[in-house]
């Protein structure tokens, strides 16, 4: 009975907290999971960046601004993106020349105006965009790395086609950490790189 009397009398000089919910948000923004780094092809003319809204009543047309680290007329940008009625993602169309960019990567920043963007995401994306070099596969090596693991594994080495001396082992702790990671490297082995690159001064 004492517990009761003193809850009630808690309860009784608790003051109401008056709860208001927030107000929606009607902006735009760039996903946080978009990649840092686009890989392009050069068989290809465009890349599509995914943009969000968190409002979908209606369509939309929001102006875009994009500063690139190119000054050589590789890319080309729209000037607007629009959402189609009902639709919460857009796509922002940017066209290349593959044969003036190379095997080369250009820095991008793409924004929309600060006024027009969501209180929950950012109003830019900074990635960089290009085309690798070309790799070709030699098959698979042994690779031992005596200082992390006692074990050997077979791990695939690639050779550069432009540069013949440069070679990569692809992933080369992947199997070793699935075999012999037991929680004690601090993470798994996506941590890792994922090549280990080789100059071989005198082929």
């Amino acid at each position: 009975l004492g517990a009761l009397v003193c809850l009630f009398a808690f309860s009784a000089c608790t003051e109401e907290v008056e709860y208001t919910p927030a107000t929606p948000d009607s902006g735009v923004y760039f996903p946080s999971t978009l990649p840092g780094q686009v890989n392009l092809t050069t068989d290809g003319t465009s890349f599509d960046v995914q943009i969000t809204r968190t409002d979908t009543v209606g369509a939309l047309e929001v102006a875009l601004q994009a500063v690139t680290s190119d000054t050589t007329g590789v890319f080309t940008f729209p000037e607007t993106v629009t959402f189609a009625e009902g639709a919460a993602v857009a796509n922002i169309n940017i066209a290349y020349d593959a044969e003036k960019l190379g095997y080369n990567f250009y820095d991008i920043t793409l924004s929309v105006d600060i006024a027009a963007a969501s209180a929950y995401g950012g109003n830019a994306y900074a990635f960089s965009a290009g085309i690798p070099e070309p790799w070709k596969s030699l098959g698979y090596a042994t690779f031992t790395d005596a200082f992390f693991f006692a074990d050997t594994y077979k791990v695939e080495i690639q050779q550069n086609e432009l540069n013949p001396n440069q070679f990569r082992l692809v992933k080369p702790y992947h199997e070793a950490f699935e075999v012999d990671d037991d929680g004690s490297w601090g993470g798994p082995w996506e941590n890792t790189d994922e090549y280990m690159n080789l100059v071989l001064l005198q082929p």
